[in-house]
Formats: structure tokens, C-alpha cells, sequence
């Protein structure tokens, strides 16, 4: 191809990442896969090392969709390492929240310090959206382990970030979480309402995205 004839390495690393997340989403995944390493092989022979690291994750998030957890965490521990050793903050914080994200379905206990580490990150760069998405995360965990009371503090201050943001799918997400939480505590009232303020958001969305 073109990028092969010119020698553009860096270009050809990124085309082969692209179709490689196309047939992820196609699910051929032995494909998906099959590109991604061709990707990191390229990256490696001109030592990109965002490139390396970010193909690491990528390989990472498709073993963990696979619910292949070693090998999710084998790969996703290398980007961790390579973002590390070139002081990728925001890449460090991603990395800690990949690894929070493999473990919070089945075991959230081992999630939680993944978690905590990738805010304490997220807040020192001033990274709104993923303060607000890890803050949803912590909280999740807590309504797990039945701590419901500190389980809405994060989904309260989730929410005022998203308001501030105006991320209507994280907005949407948090109310449920609190209406949820609310329910719990026996508080019907106030779970019906903010139920309601998800409800309404959602719909508000699924018109949007069929509106011509």
C-alpha cells in the first residue's frame, strides 16, 4: 500500500490499530487481534513508545472483552509499565482504570485500588471526564459492598461533574446509580424522581441519535 511504499511507519502502526478496532467490532476477534500485534511489531521497530504503549492497552481491552483475564492483565500491566517509563500521566491514569475496569464485574474488592490510583492521577492533571467516570466506578464498588451512604457520595460528586460537563449519557448514569442507591434506603420517593430524571435523559438521547 501507500503508506508501505513511503515508508511511513508511524502511518502504517495507526492503519493497522484501525482495522484492527474494525474487526473487533465486527467480532472477528483472531483478526482484531492479528492487526494489533502487526501495529505494536511496527511501533517497536521505530521505537514509538505511545504507540507501543496504547497498542498494549488495545490488545488488553480486547482480551479483556474476551473475558480472558490473564492475558487482558498481562497486556494491560505492559502498558502500564511502558506509560510509567515515559511519565504519560494521563496514559498512566487510563492504565490504572483498564485494570480497575477488568476486575470490577466479578471481583470489585481488587478493582478498588486501580480505581483510587487512577484518580489520584486524574485529579493532579485536572481531567474532568475521567474524574467523573472513576468517581462512578468508586461508587459502584461501594453500592456492591452495600456501603450505600458512601456509595452516593461518589455518585454525587460524579454527577455535579457530568452537570458541569454537560455529559448527558454520564448525567443519566449517575441518577440511575443514586435513584438505585435511594431504593435501598427505603427512600421511594426521592428514588422515583431521580429514576425519572434518567429515564427522561436516556429517551431524550435514543431520539436524538434517530433524528434526521
Amino acid at each position: 500500500d501507500m503508506q508501505r511504499e513511503i515508508g511511513d511507519k508511524k502511518g502504517m502502526g495507526i492503519s493497522y490499530n484501525n482495522i484492527a478496532m474494525i474487526y473487533k467490532n465486527q467480532g472477528d476477534i483472531p483478526r482484531a487481534i492479528e492487526y494489533m500485534h502487526n501495529s505494536l511489531k511496527v511501533q517497536e521497530e521505530i521505537n514509538d513508545k505511545e504507540g507501543i504503549a496504547r497498542s498494549y492497552r488495545n490488545i488488553g481491552i480486547i482480551y479483556m472483552d474476551q473475558e480472558n483475564i490473564s492475558k487482558a492483565q498481562e497486556y494491560l500491566n505492559k502498558s502500564l509499565k511502558s506509560r510509567i517509563a515515559i511519565n504519560d500521566k494521563k496514559g498512566i491514569a487510563s492504565s490504572y482504570q483498564s485494570l480497575g475496569l477488568l476486575y470490577l464485574k466479578n471481583e470489585p474488592n481488587k478493582a478498588l485500588p486501580y480505581f483510587e490510583k487512577a484518580l489520584k492521577i486524574q485529579e493532579e492533571v485536572q481531567e474532568m471526564e475521567g474524574i467523573a467516570l472513576t468517581l462512578n466506578h468508586i461508587g459502584f464498588i461501594y453500592e456492591k459492598q452495600n456501603k450505600i451512604n458512601v456509595a452516593l457520595t461518589y455518585f454525587e460528586k460524579s454527577l455535579k461533574i457530568y452537570e458541569v460537563l454537560k455529559a448527558k449519557f454520564g448525567i443519566a448514569t449517575c441518577y440511575y446509580h443514586i435513584a438505585n442507591n435511594q431504593y435501598l434506603q427505603g427512600k421511594i420517593r426521592e428514588a422515583t424522581a431521580n429514576a425519572e430524571k434518567s429515564l427522561t435523559l436516556s429517551k431524550s438521547m435514543v431520539v436524538k441519535s434517530f433524528s434526521w
